[in-house]
C-alpha cells in the first residue's frame, strides 16, 4: 500500500466514476482501476462495489475511505512543513477553478504566480462550484475560483471579478430600446 494508491481510492470515492477519478488525478483511468485494484487486491478485501456507470463504497470501503483521508491530509500537512521550512511562499499551491473560466484564468494566473513567487509549485482542478466546494472542505485543494458566494461559514471568500450579462433580443422585441434590463424586466420572458 502506498500514498498515492490511498489518494486515487480517495479521488474514486468523491467522484464515484473511475474516467472522471483519473481525470481529477491526471492519470488515465486504466491505471487508476489498476491501482485500486492493487490495493484491493492486498487487503484482501474490495473496497468498491462496481455498478453499471457508477461506483459504490462498500461497507468497510467505507471505513478504509475515513482512514485514506485522513492519512492523505497527514501527508499534505507534511508537505506543507517541508515547504515552509524552505521558506515562506514555497510549496505546492492547489487551485481548484471553474471550467467555464478555466482556460481563460489559469494561463495568465500560472505565469504570473511563476514570476512572483518562483518557489511555489502550482496544481490546478477543474470542477463545477458544488464539487470544488467539497475540495475546499476536505483540503484537497487550497484555494477555489467558484461562481458564487458560498453558503457556508467556512469559507472566506471575496468577490475577484462581476461578469456583464447582455440580452440578445429579436428586433422589434419590446425591451430592445432599454439600456439595462433587470431580472424583473425577463422574468415573463422565455429564455434560451
Amino acid at each position: 500500500m502506498n500514498l498515492r494508491q490511498l489518494q486515487y481510492i480517495c479521488a474514486l470515492s468523491r467522484h464515484r466514476h473511475f474516467g472522471h477519478a483519473a481525470d481529477s488525478c491526471n492519470i488515465s483511468q486504466p491505471t487508476l482501476s489498476s491501482q485500486v485494484r492493487k490495493l484491493e487486491e492486498e487487503l484482501v478485501v474490495q473496497i468498491f462495489e462496481r455498478l453499471k456507470g457508477e461506483v459504490q463504497l462498500t461497507d468497510v470501503g467505507e471505513k478504509i475511505i475515513d482512514i485514506a483521508t485522513s492519512a492523505c491530509a497527514v501527508a499534505t500537512e507534511i508537505r506543507e512543513l517541508a515547504a515552509a521550512s524552505r521558506g515562506p511562499l514555497a510549496g505546492t499551491l492547489s487551485l481548484g477553478v471553474i471550467p467555464t473560466i478555466g482556460r481563460y484564468l489559469l494561463p495568465r494566473f500560472s505565469g504570473q504566480l511563476a514570476a512572483f513567487f518562483p518557489r511555489i509549485t502550482p496544481s490546478f482542478v477543474e470542477e463545477v462550484t458544488e464539487k470544488l466546494l467539497e475540495c475546499l472542505t476536505s483540503d484537497e485543494v487550497d484555494m477555489a475560483v467558484i461562481a458564487s458566494t458560498p453558503d457556508s461559514r467556512s469559507f472566506k471568500s471575496l468577490p475577484i471579478c462581476r461578469d456583464r450579462f447582455y440580452a440578445a433580443l429579436p428586433d422589434g422585441h419590446f425591451l430592445c430600446g432599454c439600456q439595462e434590463i433587470g431580472l424583473s424586466d425577463i422574468e415573463s420572458e422565455t429564455l434560451l
